[in-house]
Protein backbone atom coordinates (compact mmCIF):
# COMPACT_ATOMS: atom_id res chain seq x y z
CA UNK A 1 0.00 0.00 0.00
CA UNK A 2 1.49 3.58 -0.51
CA UNK A 3 1.68 5.54 2.25
CA UNK A 4 0.81 9.01 1.84
CA UNK A 5 1.74 12.45 3.40
CA UNK A 6 -0.42 13.08 6.63
CA UNK A 7 -0.27 16.59 5.92
CA UNK A 8 -1.91 17.20 2.42
CA UNK A 9 -2.38 13.35 1.45
CA UNK A 10 0.12 13.30 -1.75
CA UNK A 11 1.52 10.13 -2.29
CA UNK A 12 4.88 9.22 -1.21
CA UNK A 13 7.87 7.14 -3.17
CA UNK A 14 9.32 4.47 -0.53
CA UNK A 15 12.30 5.85 1.71
CA UNK A 16 11.19 9.51 0.90
CA UNK A 17 12.36 11.84 3.82
CA UNK A 18 9.93 14.79 2.84
CA UNK A 19 6.66 15.28 1.38
CA UNK A 20 7.09 16.39 -2.52
CA UNK A 21 4.25 18.64 -2.19
CA UNK A 22 3.94 20.31 1.22
CA UNK A 23 8.10 19.77 2.20
CA UNK A 24 6.75 17.75 5.73
CA UNK A 25 9.67 15.95 6.50
CA UNK A 26 8.66 12.36 7.34
CA UNK A 27 10.28 12.65 10.99
CA UNK A 28 7.79 14.97 11.41
CA UNK A 29 4.60 12.34 10.47
CA UNK A 30 3.67 10.61 13.47
CA UNK A 31 4.09 13.79 15.55
CA UNK A 32 1.67 16.06 12.96
CA UNK A 33 -0.44 13.03 12.51
CA UNK A 34 -0.84 13.19 16.45
CA UNK A 35 -1.79 16.80 16.41
CA UNK A 36 -3.79 16.57 13.58
CA UNK A 37 -6.19 14.56 16.00
CA UNK A 38 -6.17 16.79 18.29
CA UNK A 39 -9.01 18.99 19.96
CA UNK A 40 -12.23 18.77 18.06
CA UNK A 41 -13.34 21.79 16.67
CA UNK A 42 -16.67 23.97 17.78
CA UNK A 43 -19.88 22.76 17.44
CA UNK A 44 -20.64 25.43 15.10
CA UNK A 45 -17.82 25.09 12.86
CA UNK A 46 -18.27 21.25 13.01
CA UNK A 47 -22.13 21.66 11.84
CA UNK A 48 -20.95 23.89 8.80
CA UNK A 49 -18.16 21.46 8.15
CA UNK A 50 -21.14 18.72 7.73
CA UNK A 51 -22.84 20.68 5.46
CA UNK A 52 -19.69 21.20 3.29
CA UNK A 53 -19.21 17.13 3.10
CA UNK A 54 -22.94 16.89 2.38
CA UNK A 55 -22.64 19.55 -0.41
CA UNK A 56 -18.93 19.33 -1.33
CA UNK A 57 -19.17 21.28 -4.41
CA UNK A 58 -21.72 24.39 -3.13
CA UNK A 59 -19.41 27.26 -3.01
CA UNK A 60 -21.94 28.49 -0.56
CA UNK A 61 -21.46 26.18 2.13
CA UNK A 62 -17.74 26.63 2.14
CA UNK A 63 -18.08 30.43 1.84
CA UNK A 64 -20.44 30.63 5.37
CA UNK A 65 -17.76 27.46 6.90
CA UNK A 66 -14.80 30.21 6.08
CA UNK A 67 -16.58 32.54 7.84
CA UNK A 68 -17.55 31.11 10.77
CA UNK A 69 -13.95 29.76 11.05
CA UNK A 70 -12.70 33.55 10.86
CA UNK A 71 -15.51 35.03 13.24
CA UNK A 72 -14.27 31.95 15.71
CA UNK A 73 -10.60 32.68 15.39
CA UNK A 74 -10.82 28.86 14.10
CA UNK A 75 -8.31 28.59 11.72
CA UNK A 76 -6.04 25.77 12.91
CA UNK A 77 -9.32 23.35 13.14
CA UNK A 78 -10.55 24.86 9.57
CA UNK A 79 -6.88 23.55 8.20
CA UNK A 80 -7.34 20.43 9.97
CA UNK A 81 -10.48 20.01 8.18
CA UNK A 82 -9.36 20.66 4.95
CA UNK A 83 -6.26 18.63 5.21
CA UNK A 84 -8.54 15.79 6.00
CA UNK A 85 -10.32 16.53 2.95
CA UNK A 86 -7.05 16.24 0.96
CA UNK A 87 -6.30 12.60 2.16
CA UNK A 88 -9.77 11.80 1.48
CA UNK A 89 -10.76 13.64 -1.96
CA UNK A 90 -6.89 14.22 -3.28
CA UNK A 91 -4.32 17.56 -2.80
CA UNK A 92 -5.40 18.44 -6.25
CA UNK A 93 -9.39 18.92 -5.58
CA UNK A 94 -10.37 22.09 -6.52
CA UNK A 95 -12.59 23.19 -3.27
CA UNK A 96 -9.50 21.59 -0.89
CA UNK A 97 -6.98 24.09 -2.54
CA UNK A 98 -8.86 26.84 -2.48
CA UNK A 99 -10.10 26.06 1.42
CA UNK A 100 -6.62 25.93 1.99
CA UNK A 101 -5.16 28.94 0.38
CA UNK A 102 -8.29 30.79 2.17
CA UNK A 103 -7.39 29.68 5.29
CA UNK A 104 -3.92 31.00 5.35
CA UNK A 105 -4.67 34.15 3.90
CA UNK A 106 -7.17 34.78 6.75
CA UNK A 107 -4.90 33.44 9.03
CA UNK A 108 -1.77 35.25 7.88
CA UNK A 109 -4.06 38.90 8.32
CA UNK A 110 -5.75 38.10 11.49
CA UNK A 111 -2.26 37.88 13.19
CA UNK A 112 -1.12 40.78 11.56
CA UNK A 113 -4.00 42.44 12.26
CA UNK A 114 -3.76 41.76 16.15
CA UNK A 115 -2.88 43.84 18.90
CA UNK A 116 1.06 42.95 20.06
CA UNK A 117 -0.44 42.54 23.68
CA UNK A 118 -3.78 42.06 25.19
CA UNK A 119 -4.99 44.78 27.47
CA UNK A 120 -4.59 42.23 30.48
CA UNK A 121 -0.57 42.52 29.73
CA UNK A 122 -0.64 46.01 29.35
CA UNK A 123 -2.16 46.77 32.74
CA UNK A 124 0.41 44.42 34.30
CA UNK A 125 3.58 45.46 32.38
CA UNK A 126 2.02 49.29 33.29
CA UNK A 127 3.86 50.09 36.41
CA UNK A 128 7.13 48.33 35.59
CA UNK A 129 6.86 50.52 31.90
CA UNK A 130 6.24 53.88 33.88
CA UNK A 131 9.06 53.32 36.68
CA UNK A 132 11.56 52.57 33.68
CA UNK A 133 10.46 55.53 32.04
CA UNK A 134 10.80 57.46 35.08
CA UNK A 135 14.36 56.45 35.97
CA UNK A 136 15.55 57.17 31.98
CA UNK A 137 14.20 60.52 32.00
CA UNK A 138 16.00 61.32 35.30
CA UNK A 139 19.25 59.92 34.21
CA UNK A 140 18.50 62.44 31.20
CA UNK A 141 17.97 65.19 33.14
CA UNK A 142 21.23 64.51 35.46
CA UNK A 143 23.71 64.32 32.45
CA UNK A 144 22.08 67.58 30.80
CA UNK A 145 22.59 69.16 34.37
CA UNK A 146 25.94 68.01 34.07
CA UNK A 147 26.88 69.17 30.75
CA UNK A 148 24.98 72.35 31.80
CA UNK A 149 27.58 72.91 34.36
CA UNK A 150 30.49 72.14 32.75
CA UNK A 151 29.84 75.01 29.94
CA UNK A 152 29.13 77.39 32.72
CA UNK A 153 32.44 76.90 34.08
CA UNK A 154 34.12 77.03 30.69
CA UNK A 155 32.65 79.89 29.87
CA UNK A 156 33.81 81.95 33.36
CA UNK A 157 36.69 80.82 33.58
CA UNK A 158 37.56 82.42 30.10
CA UNK A 159 36.10 85.57 31.30
CA UNK A 160 37.86 85.73 34.44
CA UNK A 161 41.19 85.53 32.05
CA UNK A 162 40.46 88.02 29.95
CA UNK A 163 39.78 90.49 32.45
CA UNK A 164 42.85 90.50 34.02
CA UNK A 165 44.72 93.81 33.86
CA UNK A 166 48.20 93.03 32.28
CA UNK A 167 51.60 95.59 32.40
CA UNK A 168 52.46 97.34 29.44
CA UNK A 169 55.26 95.84 27.71
CA UNK A 170 58.71 98.13 28.09
CA UNK A 171 60.17 98.51 24.80
CA UNK A 172 64.61 99.23 24.97
CA UNK A 173 65.56 102.11 22.21
CA UNK A 174 68.70 101.11 20.48
CA UNK A 175 71.15 103.96 21.02
CA UNK A 176 69.34 105.93 23.74
CA UNK A 177 71.73 105.98 26.81
CA UNK A 178 70.04 106.54 30.93
CA UNK A 179 71.48 110.25 31.90
CA UNK A 180 72.33 110.28 36.05
CA UNK A 181 72.29 113.79 37.36
CA UNK A 182 75.63 114.32 39.25
CA UNK A 183 75.49 116.01 42.47
CA UNK A 184 76.75 119.52 42.76
CA UNK A 185 80.92 119.92 44.87
CA UNK A 186 80.74 122.66 47.27
CA UNK A 187 84.64 123.72 47.36
CA UNK A 188 86.35 124.72 50.81
CA UNK A 189 89.64 127.41 49.44
CA UNK A 190 86.67 130.25 48.09
CA UNK A 191 87.01 131.22 44.55
CA UNK A 192 89.98 129.68 43.02
CA UNK A 193 89.99 133.23 40.39
CA UNK A 194 90.01 135.73 43.05
CA UNK A 195 92.43 135.12 45.56
CA UNK A 196 93.27 136.56 48.69
CA UNK A 197 94.65 139.60 47.04
CA UNK A 198 98.01 140.78 45.03
CA UNK A 199 101.36 139.85 46.73
CA UNK A 200 104.41 142.06 46.58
Amino acid sequence: MTQSCPKCGSPLAEGAEACRACGLAAAHFDRFSAGEEGEPPPAELAALWDLCAADWDSADAHEKFLAAAARLDAFLHAGRLYRRAARERGSADPRVVAGLERVRRMAEAAWLTRPPESASESEEKGPYRTAALLLLSLLLLAGLGGITVYIVRTLRSGDARDNQVRPAPTRHMPGAHRVVPREPVSGSGGDRTGGDGVGN
